[in-house]
C-alpha cells in the first residue's frame, strides 16, 4: 500500500535563509549585534550546535522509514492473510459442491459471494487502519520535528534578546574600556559632510589611543555643535 506520508524535511541553510539569516548567524551570533567574536561582549553568545541539529533531524529521518516500513509490512501481511483465508474459503465451498450437489441448485455460488464480500468488507477495513496508521506516524515526526525546528528559532529570539539586553545595559556596545583606532575614527567621519568630516578629524585625530569613550563623547559634542550653530555650524 503507498503510503504518501514521507515528512519533507528542510535543511537548517534553508531554515535560515527562510528568515533571512544566513549560517554566520549560528557560528558568530553576537555578529548580528554587532559583539562578535573578539568583542568584550562576544563570551555572552555561544555558538548553535548545528552538528547536533542536523544528528537529530537525521534520526527523526530514519524514525519516520522505520515506522512506515513496520506498518506497511503489517498490512502486507495482513493482506496476505485475508487472501489465503479467502482461498480456503473458496476451495471449501468448491468440494462441499462436489460432495453435496450445492452447485446444481447456485447454493455453491452465494456462498463464494458472500465470502467474498466478507473478505473485501475485512480487507478494506485493514485498509482504513493502515491508513490511520501512516497519519499517526506522520503526526508523531510532524510534531518532534516541529519540536526541533522550534528549538533553532528560539535559539535565534535568545540571541536577539541578549543583544538587546547588552546595548540597554552599555550603550557603547563595549567600547568603554577599548582605545581609539584610526578605524574608529574613520567610522564616525563616515556619517559626516565633506566640510564636518574635515573639522571633527581635527578634533579626533589626537584622540588616537585614548579611551573610545571619550572619543564617543567628543563626538556627540562635534554633533551637538552643528545641531546648535556653535563654532562649526
Amino acid at each position: 500500500m503507498a503510503n504518501g506520508y514521507t515528512t519533507e524535511f528542510t535543511s537548517i541553510q534553508d531554515l535560515l535563509s527562510s528568515q533571512g539569516y544566513d549560517m554566520s548567524a549560528l557560528q558568530d551570533p553576537g555578529s548580528l549585534y554587532g559583539f562578535g567574536k573578539g568583542t568584550p561582549y562576544g563570551k555572552f553568545f555561544r555558538p548553535f550546535d548545528v552538528s547536533g541539529y542536523n544528528q537529530a533531524q537525521s534520526s527523526l529521518r530514519e524514525l519516520e522509514q522505520n515506522l512506515l516500513t513496520n506498518v506497511s509490512q503489517r498490512f502486507s501481511a495482513a493482506t496476505t492473510g485475508l487472501q489465503s483465508q479467502l482461498g480456503t474459503a473458496s476451495s471449501k465451498i468448491f468440494g462441499e459442491a462436489g460432495r453435496t450437489g450445492f452447485g446444481a441448485s447456485g447454493a455453491s455460488e452465494r456462498r463464494r459471494e458472500q465470502a467474498y464480500e466478507t473478505g473485501m468488507e475485512r480487507f478494506g477495513e485493514t485498509a482504513r487502519q493502515t491508513r490511520a496508521s501512516y497519519t499517526g506516524v506522520q503526526e508523531q515526526i510532524g510534531t518532534k520535528l516541529g519540536q526541533l525546528e522550534g528549538s533553532l528559532f528560539d535559539y535565534l529570539g535568545g540571541v536577539a534578546q541578549t543583544g538587546l539586553q547588552i546595548t540597554s545595559m552599555d550603550p557603547t556596545g563595549g567600547s568603554s574600556g577599548k582605545m581609539t583606532t584610526q578605524q574608529d575614527i574613520d567610522s564616525l567621519l563616515s556619517n559626516l559632510s565633506a566640510e564636518q568630516r574635515s573639522a571633527f578629524s581635527s578634533i579626533a585625530t589626537p584622540l588616537i589611543g585614548q579611551p573610545y569613550q571619550v572619543t564617543l563623547d567628543a563626538f556627540k559634542d562635534f554633533m551637538g555643535n552643528q545641531q546648535g550653530g556653535g563654532m562649526y555650524g
